[in-house]
């Protein structure tokens, strides 16, 4: 007789606590994540990457287009995806073409040709502190 009052209860208790862990589940699994930074686009050499860098908000996305001509400098996280040819051309000087400062920042570089640099001080990226 304990066994089938047991058999009862639990066809009973089974249910009602999968019902109750659902619902303390599913309302949470329904809340949306934040929203990304909305990526921005920069049409080089119209327009001047380091402006868009130092605009853009930490954890964003820059898309480049074309050439862009300088020696560029991120200080915060963030990600450079370059579209069809794109480069980051460091004009011949003696500084690397990238350079990534800021503790803790994490810097990703995605389809981009690195030209006209030199070795002296890292070449075409220089990582003062951050991460690639």
């Amino acid at each position: 007789m304990y066994i089938q009052a047991t058999r009862a209860v639990w066809r009973w208790v089974t249910p009602a606590t999968v019902a109750v862990t659902a619902g303390l589940i599913g309302p949470a699994a329904a809340v949306p994540a934040a929203a990304a930074p909305q990526d921005s686009v920069v049409h080089c050499p119209s327009e001047d990457l380091q402006t868009a860098i130092n605009s853009a908000p930490a954890g964003g996305t820059l898309r480049v287009d074309g050439t862009c001509v300088g020696n560029f400098t991120i200080a915060k996280s963030l990600t450079v995806i370059g579209g069809k040819s794109a480069a980051l051309d460091g004009g011949g000087s003696f500084n690397p073409a990238v350079t990534i400062t800021g503790s803790g920042s994490q810097v990703h570089l995605k389809s981009l040709t690195i030209t006209h640099h030199t070795a002296n001080t890292g070449g075409g990226i220089y990582n003062t502190s951050g991460g690639i």
